[in-house]
C-alpha cells in the first residue's frame, strides 16, 4: 500500500470566493473594453530611420544634431470607419478619397516633433486591377489637397506645385493586394513599404538664405497602438481588483 507524500490541499472558500469575484471583474472590465464605443480612429505606432539635409541660416539656426541615419518613432492615424468618395466616378482611375481631421502622421527624432496634416488621404487602385494599391496623401493633379507641416525650424504649408515638399504614401508589395478601396485597419510594413517626405526653403532676407532642410523619413516597422479608451479602461480594472482584494484582507 502506498503513501501519498502530497495529500491533496482544500483551498480556502474565502480565498476562492476572492478569486470568482476578482474574474468576474475582469471579465466585465473586459468586455466593456472590447465594447466601448469609438470613433473609429485607427493609430499605429511607426518607426523607421531618416535621411536629412539642412543649410543653416537666420531661421535655420540649428540641426539640432539631426543626421542621416538618424531613427525615428512617431503615429500614423485615420478614420478607416467613415465612407470614401469616388474622385473620377465611374469609369475613371480608382481613387478614393477620405477626409482627415488631424495629422496623418506625427514623427520625433532626436526629441524634434515633425507633423503632416493633409485634408484628404487617399487609396489609390494603381492597376485598376486591384493588384497595385497606394495609400498617399497625394496621388495626381486631381487628388493633390495640398498640406500643412509643423517643423522645429516653423510650420509651412503647399501643394503640388509649390517648391516645398510634404507627402505621406504607402504602396502594396507583390503578391500583396486590399479586397477594396477601403481604409484597412492592419498594415503590416512587410506589404507596406512607404515613407514621408518634407522639405521647405525658408526664403531669404536682404540676400541671405533663411535656411532650408529636407527630411525622408524611412518607414521600417507598423503596428497597431492600443486605443486609449481600451487602456484607460484595463487599468481602472486594475486598480479596482487590488481594491476588492484589499479589502478582503481588512
Amino acid at each position: 500500500m502506498g503513501f501519498d507524500a502530497s495529500p491533496e490541499r482544500k483551498i480556502p472558500m474565502k480565498t476562492t470566493k476572492e478569486s470568482i469575484k476578482n474574474l468576474s471583474l475582469m471579465a466585465v472590465l473586459l468586455g466593456a473594453a472590447a465594447s466601448a464605443p469609438g470613433s473609429g480612429v485607427v493609430t499605429f505606432t511607426i518607426q523607421g530611420y531618416v535621411n536629412f539635409g539642412a543649410t543653416v541660416g537666420p531661421v535655420v539656426t540649428s540641426t539640432f544634431g539631426i543626421a542621416t541615419g538618424d531613427s525615428f518613432t512617431g503615429t500614423l492615424a485615420y478614420d478607416s470607419s467613415q465612407p470614401g468618395y469616388s474622385v473620377y466616378g465611374i469609369g475613371g482611375p480608382e481613387i478614393t478619397r477620405y477626409q482627415m481631421t488631424g495629422p496623418v502622421v506625427s514623427f520625433t527624432v532626436k526629441g524634434q516633433q515633425f507633423s503632416l496634416f493633409s485634408p484628404f488621404l487617399y487609396v489609390y487602385n494603381v492597376d485598376g486591377s486591384g493588384t497595385s494599391w497606394e495609400i498617399a496623401t497625394a496621388v495626381d493633379a486631381h487628388s493633390d489637397p495640398g498640406f500643412t507641416v509643423s517643423s522645429p525650424w516653423g510650420g509651412f504649408s503647399g501643394d503640388a506645385g509649390s517648391p516645398s515638399m510634404g507627402q505621406f504614401s504607402l504602396t502594396n508589395s507583390p503578391g500583396f493586394s486590399l479586397p477594396n478601396s477601403s481604409l484597412p485597419t492592419q498594415l503590416d510594413i512587410a506589404d507596406w513599404p512607404g515613407g514621408i517626405s518634407l522639405a521647405h526653403d525658408f526664403g531669404a532676407v536682404g540676400g541671405v538664405g533663411n535656411g532650408s532642410f529636407y527630411l525622408y523619413a524611412d518607414i521600417t516597422s507598423i503596428t497597431v497602438a492600443p486605443e486609449p479608451g481600451t487602456l484607460a479602461i484595463l487599468g481602472l480594472g486594475f486598480i479596482a481588483v487590488a481594491m476588492v482584494r484589499r479589502r478582503g484582507k481588512d
